[in-house]
């Protein structure tokens, strides 16, 4: 398998492992307005990528991710040995926020619009998250950016689940401003 359809099923079972856990907590945001950033405003373009903490081959995660032309990135299982990759996004978007770690949980995003960090967000402890305002020219909206840990233990569990439960609360009483997780 090439590395581009290794990149492609990777990215896919980890989309499919999100929705299989959504689908387990029986947990969902509201639906969000169709639009209510400025008339004849351009799409926005979000892609979250999880880089896998021990994937070397940057290079290709740049390339592929450079053909996605994202207006916001998130990238999650970022290490410090990843500079090379974080530098050159760091170039292409204005914005940016790095928080590699040594472990599965580091994280950064990057965007082409102001980011207005929340002092909210949960940080290096788990459940690992970050959370911003993006002010983009469509409208500004929430951006919660989370890779939280398996739940292999009740306690692991639990916390995964209160995180979930105090991210949708935001969307449930705040419908002004769109909410991404």
């Amino acid at each position: 398998v090439g590395g581009r359809e290794a990149l492609a099923a990777l990215s896919l079972l980890l989309g499919l492992a999100v929705v299989a856990a959504l689908n387990l907590t029986r947990w969902s945001l509201p639906r969000l307005p169709a639009a209510n950033g400025a008339a004849g405003a351009p799409a926005l373009r979000l892609l979250s990528f999880n880089v896998n903490l021990d994937n070397h081959r940057t290079a290709d995660v740049l390339d592929w991710l450079d053909t996605q032309q994202a207006d916001v990135l998130a990238l999650l299982e970022v290490t410090p040995d990843m500079d090379g990759l974080l530098q050159a996004l760091r170039a292409r978007y204005p914005h940016a926020v790095l928080q590699p770690q040594h472990d599965a949980f580091g994280m950064a995003v990057f965007s082409r619009y102001p980011l207005v960090p929340s002092p909210a967000a949960g940080g290096a402890a788990p459940p690992h998250h970050w959370a911003a305002r993006v002010m983009a020219p469509q409208g500004a909206f929430g951006l919660q950016v989370l890779h939280p840990m398996s739940p292999i233990s009740s306690a692991e569990l639990a916390a995964r689940d209160a995180l979930l439960a105090a991210l949708a609360q935001p969307a449930t009483s705040s419908p002004a401003e769109p909410q991404v997780v």
